[in-house]
């Protein structure tokens, strides 16, 4: 059997996109959900975050990114009890599903681990030219790696 995206199954192609799309190296956190937690951070308006208005940053990200995991996860069970998918996409999707509830797992965990945080360590990950502040193209770019490492290692 091979990969999400395999020739090999016989389902309906938007489920095997469903399923390519959640695999865990292409989930990201939505474009609205980054501006959402951008505007609510960046309190001044000035389109950069300095290290006071980073504090609490990880965690309303981690927490805001596994919500929305677990969406995608409760789509896959969906997929998974649905008489109209076929055994391939169900065997694809049960995979998906165990990868996801995995980076749930880790990503609650490492939550748990920074349940408060100053913001200099965020700041510090996401601004990658070291002048102090975390421009908006370095917090979405930043940010999806940082999540990326943490969940796939």
């Amino acid at each position: 059997m091979g990969g999400c995206d395999s020739k090999e199954s016989t389902g309906d192609a938007s489920v095997m996109q469903y399923i390519h799309d959640t695999s865990i190296k292409q989930v990201k956190p939505s474009p609205d959900l980054v501006n959402k937690i951008w505007r609510d951070f960046d309190k001044n308006g000035d389109g950069q975050l300095d290290a006071s208005e980073c504090k609490n940053l990880k965690g309303t990200l981690l927490r805001a990114y596994s919500k929305e995991l677990a969406a995608k996860r409760d789509i896959l069970i969906k997929l998974v009890a649905s008489p109209q998918t076929s055994a391939a996409d169900k065997q694809q999707c049960s995979a998906v599903e165990r990868q996801v509830s995995a980076a749930i797992s880790t990503i609650e965990a490492a939550v748990r681990k920074n349940e408060t945080d100053s913001g200099e360590e965020m700041r510090a990950k996401l601004d990658t030219d070291h002048n102090g502040r975390v421009t908006k193209d370095e917090f979405v770019n930043e940010w999806d790696r940082y999540v990326q490492g943490l969940i796939v290692g």
